[in-house]
């Protein structure tokens, strides 16, 4: 089992991780900046990486749940994360620029 997830490591390719690494944060920094009485999970998004500065800019859907864990509302998100360099699977070298939810601009 260990060489089949080295080898399927091997074969992704570094934007697949960067991307996958862009989503993550995104919805780290989703809920860190947004206060909320609901809980809220990115539902789907997708990245664009502006490969001029490693900027990205991730949207989909994110879902607003009550404290029972019920789903209130969904609602459309983008975002754009800045990578400052070094181990992308780290917090501190990912910074969030801004935030939109809907139309109303969180960060």
């Amino acid at each position: 089992m260990l060489v089949t997830i080295i080898i399927t490591a091997c074969q992704q390719k570094p934007d697949d991780v960067m991307s996958t690494d862009a989503i993550h944060f995104s919805g780290i920094f989703i809920t860190d900046y947004i206060k909320s009485d609901l809980s809220l999970h990115i539902k789907e998004s997708t990245v664009i990486k502006d490969t001029a500065d490693s900027t990205y800019h991730v949207s989909g859907l994110v879902e607003g749940y009550t404290s029972f864990h019920v789903p209130v509302n969904v609602n459309h998100f983008s975002e754009v994360i800045h990578y400052l360099g070094g181990d992308p699977s780290e917090r501190k070298n990912w910074a969030c620029v801004e935030i939109y939810i809907g139309d109303k601009r969180m960060k």
